[in-house]
């Protein structure tokens, strides 16, 4: 596990909690000086059957793994991915906020790696990416369309990963949209 953010923690309790449904946590990588001190933190990862303390080397982490699952922050993915295609390790990545060249970063690795990346990992996103598909290409463009997003104070990323892949999704259909456009007359907002 790489981050323990707010999803990263989701996926420590339920580790803890549901026995991991077979998944077993191999070890925690995240990039404080102290992740002991942390007692939820530490309290969650001997929940979820590691140990916290010989954790904090990256690559001592992914040398062990079957699988790693990062929820860090754009800053940290270039060592991530250096490392996990030096070690050969498949990554699941959930992070969201990437500059082009991170994106770049992403397919570069994942011609070298088994790599599977979504800005959102929910199936209710992906339903609604679904029917967003679907109304673009019934209404067509006599219709506007405007993605309004809310979050918790500490999202980091604004536009959210998921509003812009929400967005892409829509411009994908409707060539007369491009993502981030406003697309009401005189740069009007609906609601």
């Amino acid at each position: 596990m790489l981050g323990a953010g707010r999803m990263g923690r989701e996926i420590l309790r339920v580790l803890a909690e549901d026995g991991g449904a077979g998944l077993r946590l191999g070890g925690l990588w995240v990039r404080r000086s102290d992740p002991a001190g942390d007692h939820e933190l530490a309290q969650l990862v001997s929940a979820a059957g590691a140990d916290i303390s010989p954790d904090t080397d990256l690559e001592a982490v992914l040398a062990t793994a079957d699988v790693a699952v990062d929820f860090t922050l754009p800053t940290a993915t270039a060592d991530v991915l250096a490392v996990a295609v030096a070690t050969g390790t498949p990554l699941v990545c959930g992070v969201t906020g990437h500059e082009e060249s991170g994106v770049e970063a992403l397919r570069a690795a994942a011609r070298r790696i088994p790599l599977f990346h979504a800005r959102n990992m929910s199936p209710g996103i992906a339903v609604l990416a679904r029917l967003l598909r679907e109304a673009g290409e019934l209404l067509g463009p006599g219709y506007a369309a405007v993605i309004d997003e809310r979050h918790h104070a500490g999202k980091r990323d604004a536009p959210s990963g998921t509003a812009l892949m929400l967005g892409e999704t829509l411009a994908g259909v409707r060539p007369d949209l491009e993502p981030g456009a406003d697309p009401l007359p005189g740069g009007a907002r609906g609601r």
